[in-house]
């Protein structure tokens, strides 16, 4: 069996639509409501399709802050203990599937007991790093709201010295759109022990930038289990280099999705263009069709 974990905010509409289609009798979704907004609009999605559960335990998410990779390691602790999956795929209520779910639940089914993970290694080659060292060399107060916050967070990566990280040892690993990914059961089961075993791991990467990005990629990435993880993108995503955020895709990017070996891509938003949902169903449907054909 499979978990899918979505972390959603806005669009109960489209958070239906991705949930009847990623629907299958190997899988069970849940999901996690962003407690900054009102969780009741959604409640229909677990009214109109089996298998979905909505997570007891909901934090207040905020771009950038530790309150996403603590959203997903508590929710995935909950799911552990639920019942037994053999991977927990991590979302978010803007991704959609781009080839039928089958085809994925079958790349699943041939690698019980490894992921899927796209990282880069922090080296001189990796640009990504080359930037994203200061998510833990300096404090950030992403999660903390208060008045001021932003001058003082100014004024202390001008006088502290920079953090070096917690475990001097390790090499780093994460990347862009890193957050999402297929996790096998005993890599979910790995993270959620580092993290509740070692305290002073979690004060750390509190005043992190993004570690949603690096966080669990790291950790599982210094473990026995590192042999288990392939580092191969499931996700179509567009950094156009004009936004921290991947693009919105429209029409316009169907024809670069569909001949892209990805399974998922992201952002979508039913609010500015929905006709790219409905040519992807097609697309999918056709595909389907012609699988079952060969089959």
């Amino acid at each position: 069996m499979t978990a899918y974990l979505i972390l959603a905010f806005k669009n109960p509409a489209q958070l239906s639509r991705l949930v009847s289609r990623i629907q299958n009798d190997h899988a069970v979704v849940f999901i996690h409501i962003d407690k900054k907004v009102d969780i009741i609009p959604f409640l229909f999605i677990a009214r109109q399709h089996p298998n979905v559960r909505f997570v007891n335990r909901r934090f207040r998410i905020v771009w950038g802050g530790y309150s996403i990779t603590e959203a997903i390691m508590t929710s995935m602790k909950e799911i552990l203990g639920l019942e037994a999956f053999d991977h927990i795929v991590l979302m978010s209520g803007q991704d959609y599937p781009i080839r039928p779910v089958k085809e994925f639940q079958d790349l699943l089914d041939e690698h019980k007991g490894r992921s899927f993970l796209h990282y880069e290694e922090n080296t001189a080659e990796s640009k990504w790093w080359s930037v994203a060292v200061n998510r833990y060399r300096h404090y950030f107060l992403s999660d903390f709201d208060f008045r001021g916050k932003r001058t003082i967070h100014k004024i202390a990566r001008r006088i502290l010295p920079k953090r070096k990280f917690i475990y001097p040892h390790y090499r780093l690993y994460g990347g862009p759109g890193s957050t999402f990914c297929a996790l096998s059961a005993e890599a979910c089961e790995y993270i959620v022990r580092f993290m509740e075993r070692d305290k002073k791991s979690r004060r750390f990467a509190q005043f992190t930038f993004a570690s949603d990005e690096f966080w669990f990629q790291t950790i599982l990435l210094n473990s026995h289990l590192k042999s288990s993880v392939i580092n191969r993108p499931l996700w179509f995503m567009d950094w156009d280099g004009t936004s921290k955020h991947p693009r919105i895709l429209t029409m316009i990017d169907y024809f670069r999705i569909t001949r892209s070996s990805q399974y998922f891509a992201r952002k979508f938003d039913i609010e500015k263009n929905v006709d790219i949902l409905d040519k992807l169903d097609a697309n999918a449907l056709t595909k389907a069709v012609a699988h079952a054909a060969a089959t």
